[in-house]
């Protein structure tokens, strides 16, 4: 696990919290699509319990069957020819190293859990919680900004990430650093600070 990043100020290390939100941008729909309302009523399926529960651990009876359907308490299937479980569920659902649309919901592994689910939540609670914030919140641009943003982001993102290589490589010295910043300036990095400090200063304001 990572350490908390600590400063000068004794007793005050600060963890990295998660916004809370992460189903912004998981899926799109796009100009070519043959069905989109079928498709949206697909991704609908999956931010319902019913979806991702065959999302998070497949069909009913397979892997796992209702102990007490009403509660919606489920218990654990032996795996199928043996073998480790979450390589078997990786076979069956593209919810398995990747970020698929749909719900974070306690309802849907109830009674799935395991000792070592439960000690992660424990140690989380004591060790994390109470010295963790949020680095930057989930933030929406407005469709303007958004289109300026991502016209931006195109060229920066890739120039960024060719420089980081090039830094932790050593094929660029850290001796150029200011140059690099001041290439990313008049790429817009700048611009792109300002639109994010707007929508920042929005969801301040809404808070």
């Amino acid at each position: 696990m990572m350490t908390p990043v600590s400063s000068e100020i004794p007793g005050t290390p600060v963890y990295g919290k998660h916004p809370g939100m992460s189903a912004n941008g998981t899926f799109a729909i796009t100009s070519s699509n043959p069905a989109p309302e079928a498709t949206m009523r697909w991704v609908d399926y999956l931010y319902s319990y019913e979806g991702s529960t065959l999302f998070n651990q497949g069909p009913e009876n397979l892997l796992w069957k209702y102990k007490d359907k009403e509660n919606r308490v489920k218990e654990w299937l032996p795996v199928p020819g043996g073998g480790d479980r979450e390589e078997y569920r990786g076979t069956i659902t593209p919810n398995y190293g990747i970020l698929t649309p749909g719900i974070n919901d306690p309802e849907v592994t109830k009674g799935l859990r395991t000792e070592f689910d439960d000690w992660i939540d424990k140690e989380n609670q004591e060790k994390l919680v109470p010295i963790a914030k949020v680095p930057f919140p989930n933030v929406y641009l407005t469709n303007e900004e958004q289109t300026e943003a991502s016209a931006l982001l195109s060229d920066l993102d890739t120039y960024v990430q060719q420089m980081e290589a090039k830094f932790v490589t050593g094929q660029e010295s850290l001796s150029n650093w200011d140059k690099y910043v001041e290439q990313i300036k008049k790429m817009g990095g700048d611009r792109i600070a300002e639109l994010y400090q707007a929508a920042y200063d929005r969801w301040n304001a809404e808070k």
